[in-house]
């Protein structure tokens, strides 16, 4: 390091005007021929990278984020893993944290539009900065975003956000943007009940908030699949519930749709085995109303043969944080049951299954038009050793992360045939 004085003789023989010029042109001098690694926000590093590319950044991370950061890669098809050490996968595509991050910025986006009250935009703007904690954008040593309290807490305190700035007569309005930076626009529909993010790619709800208990009944967490949302489709054999059957197809949004607040998505399965190709075509539609909304099915077989399958769809829901604090219900024509479970449970012939917080009165239920098979089970994780000294909790304690729900209808389709069926999905008070 050099001294004052070799400083001041520095900036005389420069011949500059002031010693903060010299400051300035050496630490940009250094800056463009000496630095290995530049540095960005996530901010900028999520709205300005392109999908998939890799990205770089200095070795000066700790070791227990750089093993956080391959342990997230090990689990994302990623190409050439041998030469990746962060990458922009591991920091924001994690999908608890990419959901978390697509409601942040949204509603940041909001709050910046916002017009007049300046009391109720400052009070946004707070409920703004209680959902920045740096551990929940990662799988911290307290569990992170994984952690149920924290994840549930941060999404009440941005519907809040949005919730402070709204109009005192706000109607119910659909929109389209794109929320996660990939270019392909994602739908929301808005109302004085509920809020409904869909995911494009996968034609889900990757969030579905009640306005008036601030909840996000869409965040639960499978981490045997490492998946989120809810209403994400997959087709197995008859009377099974196995993933993967069929090959996957990204789904496509048909852009104008006829009718208003409704989003419609198609999609092809198809399978090759015992030399016979299958195809199927699927057509989605979300159609939105003020305090519910449903799901309608339009399957058809493009074979020449009949096809007999099960056609299955995923929720990942929670409701609070406490595995006791909910209640689940059945529902066969007007009678319900109410389960009792902490592991799994199977049932045939269900018209519908609700989901309760018994702390605030509040339930979602899921009905279909058509009887369904159900498999539910309850997801925990095991709470970090170093949570014993940092939360003050048992070290063998567990999370709760939510109810993984599969919905299946047993369906044969003749040659040429198509069937119709349909999900509606309640907030009731």
């Amino acid at each position: 390091m050099a001294d004052g004085n070799e400083i001041s003789t520095s900036w005389e023989n420069s011949g500059l005007e002031s010693p903060d010029v010299l400051f300035e042109r050496t630490f940009a001098w250094f800056q463009k021929n000496c630095l290995e690694y530049d540095t960005l926000t996530p901010n900028q590093l999520h709205k300005t990278t392109k999908p998939n590319r890799i990205i770089y950044f200095s070795q000066c991370y700790s070791q227990r984020f750089k093993e956080y950061c391959r342990k997230t890669i090990n689990r994302l098809p990623i190409e050439n893993q041998e030469h990746i050490q962060i990458s922009k996968q591991s920091v924001l595509d994690h999908p608890l944290v990419h959901i978390l991050y697509q409601k942040l910025n949204y509603a940041s986006a909001m709050i910046a539009l916002f017009r007049g009250d300046k009391s109720r935009k400052k009070a946004s703007i707070d409920d703004i900065w209680k959902a920045q904690c740096g551990d929940l954008f990662w799988i911290g040593p307290t569990g992170g975003i994984l952690v149920p309290e924290a994840r549930l807490g941060a999404f009440s305190s941005l519907i809040e956000a949005e919730k402070t700035i709204r109009q005192s007569r706000f109607h119910s309005y659909l929109s389209f943007d794109d929320l996660n930076f990939d270019g392909l626009k994602e739908a929301i529909f808005q109302s004085s009940v509920y809020n409904c993010y869909l995911q494009s790619e996968f034609a889900s709800v990757s969030e579905l908030d009640s306005i008036k208990t601030g909840t996000n009944y869409a965040c639960g967490w499978n981490d045997d699949q490492c998946s989120t949302g809810c209403f994400k489709d997959y087709i197995s054999t008859k009377g099974s519930f196995e993933r993967n059957s069929i090959a996957i197809e990204h789904w496509s949004m048909v852009e104008n749709p006829k009718e208003e607040s409704t989003v419609l998505f198609r999609r092809e399965f198809s399978d090759r085995s015992d030399g016979r190709f299958l195809m199927l075509v699927c057509r989605k539609t979300y159609r939105f109303r003020n305090d519910f909304f449903s799901i309608d099915y339009e399957l058809s077989n493009k074979n020449t043969e009949a096809c007999l399958f099960r056609f299955c769809t995923n929720s990942e829901i929670i409701a609070t944080p406490v595995f006791e604090d909910h209640r689940i219900e059945l529902i066969h024509h007007r009678e319900s049951k109410i389960l009792d479970f902490k592991s799994q449970v199977s049932f045939e012939m269900v018209d519908g299954i609700g989901l309760s917080n018994l702390r605030k009165a509040e339930r979602v239920l899921i009905r279909s038009d058509l009887p369904f098979s159900l498999f539910a089970k309850s997801n925990f994780l095991q709470k970090p050793a170093v949570s014993a000294q940092v939360l003050n909790v048992p070290p063998d304690s567990l999370m709760f992360e939510g109810f993984s729900i599969n919905i299946g209808w047993d369906l044969s389709i003749p040659p040429e045939g198509t069937v119709f069926f349909s999900l509606s999905v309640h907030l009731e008070h």
